[in-house]
């Protein structure tokens, strides 16, 4: 992923002004705040069918067909099974389709499909959303299509909080694993175009796997936590990448958006000492997916120390909750003290963010959020409207990173429905 000498200078030029606008939001407690709202009960988003400790690898399903050629157009569905858990008037199959790394390899990789059965409402079929779901992990076994329906499975999460509620909607939704997560590949956690070929390879593979009830004209992108990063991502690249796609908006609910360079370092090291496992379980898989896809350009004995770096192989393995298992204690035991500033430009290609949008995006971000900074997303939207963006920004008070996407949902699937209905976004940039 080279990036040109025109790009490198228009990057540096907007890292510097999303730096200013940082420096300013993160020291603003609430930016034009919502009208006060009662959120979801965090001790809801707690329980523990939503962790996913439940790692299924899947079984045979997941090892693609042999001998694949490999100029297969991305999307190409290459085996489907149908899910016999699935709830009464449902739908799902879980499906393998072709797609490309970031550096433009062919491998493949496995999604959820879910759709209502009877008619759809609509005369041409249903919208399609595509869904990027949250960090569950980095390994084969830690994707969403494995196991859905099973209270605390990597998936159920996924199904129960986000999907559920739009394909009661009526929409058809396919769910990426992302690569590595159901067929053993190369990982791309917060990796900007190698996510963004599995969401936008997984709607090709929707359309020619139930080509009789999508409305290929109305399509849509959502995406939480990690998962927001990659629909933002997919927005990004989509204009090129897959052109003849319909996306009528897209959705960031608490992207995983990351400082910029040189602020990213200081993001790093500011974390909690003496609780930052998952934080440096998020750490150890974007690290790692950057060194994979870039190889030679990080050496990671240089970020993590020995005992971090036998933490970051159980993360090859094992999902989000034995991976921040392996990184309980202090952080100063797994990062290096001096971190490499080598780190800057692999996250600075993978900051989606040098462009104006060809879509709607809508940003929702809870202000009590731990999990991922609230000013980072709010600069982040601020920066978008100056590029030119058509963004819409809500900001939920009370809501923390899970709790967001009950609180949120009604805002969101009016949002989606208006898109689909062909009207106007309502921005507020000028408010921002």
């Amino acid at each position: 992923m080279e990036l040109s000498p025109r790009y490198r200078l228009r990057a540096a030029m907007v890292t510097l002004i999303v730096g200013i606008i940082m420096t300013c939001v993160l020291g603003v407690t609430v930016l034009n705040p919502s009208p006060t709202q009662v959120s979801a009960p965090h001790s809801l988003v707690d329980l523990p069918e939503y962790r996913g400790t439940k790692q299924v690898t899947g079984g045979d399903f997941y090892t693609p067909p042999a001998n694949l050629a490999g100029d297969l157009a991305p999307g190409t569905v290459l085996k489907s099974e149908p899910l016999a858990d699935a709830p009464k008037g449902i739908s799902a199959s879980r499906i393998l389709y072709a797609s490309q790394t970031a550096g433009g390899v062919k491998h493949v990789v496995s999604a959820l499909f879910v759709v209502r059965t009877g008619p759809a409402a609509g005369p041409n079929g249903r919208p399609l959303i595509a869904v990027a779901h949250g960090t569950t992990g980095n390994a084969p076994g830690c994707g969403v299509s494995q196991a859905p329906f099973t209270r605390g499975s990597t998936g159920f999460g996924t199904w129960s909080q986000v999907i559920s509620g739009l394909v009661g909607s009526g929409y058809a939704v396919v769910a990426t694993d992302y690569s590595n997560m159901g067929v053993a590949g190369m990982p791309d956690y917060l990796t900007m175009q190698g996510e963004a070929h599995d969401v936008l390879d997984s709607m090709r593979a929707a359309y020619l796997f139930a080509p009789g009830e999508l409305d290929t004209s109305k399509a849509a992108i959502i995406g939480h936590s990690q998962g927001g990063h990659a629909a933002l991502s997919a927005a990004y690249e989509a204009p090129d990448y897959a052109p003849e796609l319909s996306i009528k908006g897209v959705a960031g609910l608490a992207p995983a958006i990351f400082p910029p360079a040189p602020l990213l370092i200081k993001f790093v090291q500011s974390a909690p000492d003496e609780d930052a496992s998952f934080f440096l379980g998020f750490i150890s898989y974007a690290i790692n997916s950057w060194s994979a896809n870039n190889p030679g350009k990080l050496d990671l004995t240089q970020f993590f120390t020995p005992k971090g770096m036998a933490a970051l192989k159980v993360g090859e393995t094992e999902c989000l909750d034995g991976t921040a298992k392996a990184f309980a204690g202090p952080k100063k035991d797994f990062i290096q003290p001096n971190i490499p500033t080598s780190i800057l430009a692999l996250a600075q290609e993978n900051f989606p963010i040098y462009n104006k949008y060809a879509y709607p995006i809508l940003i929702q971000q809870g202000l009590e959020d731990t999990s991922v900074v609230p000013g980072v997303n709010l600069a982040f939207a601020r920066t978008s409207c100056l590029l030119g963006s058509d963004v819409t920004l809500e900001t939920f008070p009370q809501d923390i990173h899970s709790s967001l996407l009950y609180t949120g949902q009604p805002e969101l699937l009016n949002w989606l429905n208006d898109r689909m209905a062909g009207k106007p976004n309502i921005s507020n940039c000028g408010g921002l």
